[in-house]
């Protein structure tokens, strides 16, 4: 019984140590895509923090030049101001200037007539002294009629005729006088006119052109306004850049700091993952039988044999040792992934294609069978892996497999290997971001006694197989329990308990067994812990402190059977879980069997 009991538990042991291997692998699979997204993320991070690192000098160069410009502008709103000042001086000295010059026109015009007036003036002279000579002439003629009585009368004529011609003389030259100066005042006039007019046009500019000094005014000081709001908004900007750039560089040594520590999460999972494969070594040599060890002896088997196979060859002459061992690998031209052919690889395809091959009906779950050199080159894989390769190297990467060298930690690991058995669990790249959770156990190959390469034999996890026991459906479940009755009404109460406690009976399958109790709640019989039995089940509480025995009990006597739920430690993986057990009451015992949901 001591045996039975150690051998479960080895079992149990190499189990749980597969499983640990694949959950190891696939959480190093969830590490790697972390670690990978956290250096794209590191990537990203030095590129902002570059861009924000020049962003900053922008920023500054920004505000310093709107700080430039917000002082050119104040200077630019001083000197309008100042201007503005002589400006308006000026128009005030135009505008005085204008007036003058209107004033000037004026007085030209009153100058224009008085000597118009004294025109009409001498006119009327000229005409006065035109009559005077008339008169001084019909005088001087009555004079000479008068003879010499008149003599004097003619002298006073004569004189009168003399008065008379100067004053005309004279009327002549004002006249002349009087037209020079009138053409004067006249072209005097016409200019001052002009003068006026252009002074009047010149006020009138003058006045708009204040208008809009005072407009450039306006706009130079919204242009300081704006300027300044420019110069506080780019300031603003600059701290706000500090500190984003203090954020980017927290943010940037966090992400540093957690690759480093997926780094070593990475490392200390690896090394996990190498225990758990020596522990499954372990195992395969204690003989103890678990779920991988039909494939452990499959690829020894295949080993052993192509190691023949070689040897028959060697000493048949149909290659030799120097041809079986060249390590001249010889990279076949446009192959993309690249394969390689070396003088023995047409003698593996003829000597191991259909034992490979074979080696796929061994199990629905093996994936592949490939033959690898020492140094991890596969000369031949299986035939549904060996295609000519395409023109789409993601499609080779995954239907093209020979003639490749997998120098990966996996692949190296198998191909030089000693040990007669060596399991793996890790995840095989099929090209095109997909990747699949393998096991892989591989078998050294040896030609006349040397170390040639290896067996690799890859096959799929199945994480429930790891468990010490695989999962029963509550079908299963029911029909145990009608098993159970059925012995019970054949062969008794006290070979029913006997049969229970039997480790390799029929009442242990998968993580099903059967506990007895009796009608008052006793534990008279259990198929994974007899501890329990002679126990009060009335009294026994789950997780959470249900009397789930106790009603179990009470179902059964009342329904005759039924379903209870309740939380229990998995005696397999000593977890707790979620458990519902069918309990069903025949004559004065109540059989109960439970299946566990994690």
């Amino acid at each position: 019984m001591a045996d039975q009991d150690q051998s479960e538990i080895l079992q149990r042991f190499a189990n749980e140590a597969g499983g640990l291997g694949i959950q190891v692998v696939e959480v190093i699979g969830r590490v790697e895509d972390v670690t990978r997204h956290v250096g794209h993320q590191s990537s990203l991070m030095a590129t902002i923090q570059d861009r924000m690192t020049a962003l900053k000098t922008e920023t500054a160069s920004i505000a310093e030049t709107a700080g430039r410009s917000h002082s050119l502008a104040v200077d630019a709103a001083a000197a309008m101001g100042v201007s503005k000042e002589e400006i308006v001086r000026s128009i005030d000295d135009i505008t005085q200037l204008t007036d003058m010059v209107v004033a000037g026109m004026e007085r030209i015009g009153t100058l224009q007539e008085a000597l118009h007036r004294v025109g009409r003036v001498a006119a009327s002279i000229e005409a006065i002294a035109r009559s005077t000579n008339m008169l001084a002439l019909n005088a001087t003629i009555e004079a000479v009629r008068a003879g010499e009585s008149g003599r004097g009368f003619a002298v006073v004529a004569s004189e009168v005729k003399e008065l008379a011609r100067q004053t005309a003389t004279s009327t002549a030259e004002i006249r002349q006088t009087l037209d020079t100066l009138q053409a004067i005042a006249s072209s005097l006039a016409q200019d001052t006119e002009a003068s006026a007019s252009r002074a009047r046009v010149v006020n009138s500019s003058t006045a708009t052109i204040g208008a809009r000094v005072d407009d450039i005014r306006d706009l130079v000081e919204r242009i300081t306004h704006d300027m300044r709001e420019v110069t506080s908004e780019a300031e603003a900007i600059n701290v706000d850049g500090a500190n984003l750039m203090n954020a980017v560089e927290e943010a940037t040594t966090g992400i540093a700091v957690s690759a480093s520590n997926l780094d070593t999460a990475r490392s200390r999972l690896d090394t996990m993952r190498q225990a758990g494969e020596r522990l499954i070594a372990i195992t395969f040599d204690s003989g103890c039988e678990t779920n991988d060890t039909p494939f452990a002896r499959e690829v020894v088997r295949i080993a052993e044999s192509i190691g023949a196979i070689f040897d028959r060859a060697v000493d048949d002459g149909a290659i030799s040792m120097a041809d079986l061992f060249d390590e001249n690998y010889q990279e076949i031209e446009g192959s993309n992934p690249p394969q390689y052919m070396t003088r023995f690889s047409t003698f593996c395809d003829r000597a191991t294609q259909a034992i490979l091959d074979g080696a796929l009906g061994f199990n629905p779950r093996v994936v592949f069978c490939v033959l690898n050199d020492r140094n991890a080159y596969a000369p031949t894989h299986n035939t549904k892996f060996s295609h000519p390769q395409g023109n789409d190297p993601v499609w080779n990467a995954a239907n093209c497999r020979n003639r490749r060298i997998f120098s990966d930690a996996t692949g190296m690991a198998a191909a030089r290997n000693m040990e007669k058995i060596w399991p793996q669990v890790y995840r095989r790249d099929m090209g095109g971001g997909n990747v699949m959770v393998m096991m892989d156990v591989s078998s050294p190959v040896y030609c006349k006694g040397r170390h040639w390469g290896a067996i690799r034999l890859g096959y799929t996890t199945d994480s429930s197989s790891y468990l010490s026991a695989d999962r029963g459906s509550r079908e299963e479940a029911i029909a145990m329990v009608e098993r159970a009755a059925a012995f019970y009404r054949k062969e008794g109460r006290e070979r029913l308990i006997s049969a229970v406690a039997d480790k390799n009976g029929a009442f242990l399958e998968k993580d099903l067994y059967v506990v007895i109790q009796d009608l008052a709640g006793r534990v008279i019989g259990h198929g994974r812990n007899p501890g329990l039995v002679g126990a009060d089940g009335t009294t026994l509480k789950d997780a959470n402190g249900k009397l789930f025995s106790k009603e179990m009990i009470d179902t059964a006597r009342r329904d005759g059977s039924g379903w209870v739920d309740y939380v229990w430690a998995n005696p397999a993986t000593k977890v707790l879980e979620n458990k519902s057990s069918y309990v069903k009451q025949v004559d004065d015992i109540v059989l109960c069997v439970g299946i566990y949901s994690a």
